[in-house]
């Protein structure tokens, strides 16, 4: 397994521990912070494949910090 491969497996398993800790804090303003944490692993794991396939990405600006500022 090169760097690339595991850089996503691990952006990976960062989406799927948020999207566990938003399920135990479902009752909670917690949840959508996780679920936000979740969305942006899943983000730079495709970031990571389009460089693996040498694929060109459109790189944004995160809203995730003012998004769950709002939250909470």
């Amino acid at each position: 397994m090169d760097i690339l491969e595991f850089a996503i497996k691990m952006e990976l398993e960062g989406e799927k521990y948020y999207t566990e800790q938003a399920k135990i804090n479902k009752d909670n303003s917690l949840s959508t912070v996780f679920l936000l944490l979740a969305k942006d692993e899943n983000i730079h794991a495709k970031i990571l494949k389009n460089k693996v396939n040498k694929l060109s990405c459109d790189l944004k600006q995160s809203e995730t910090l003012s998004e769950a500022k709002a939250c909470l």
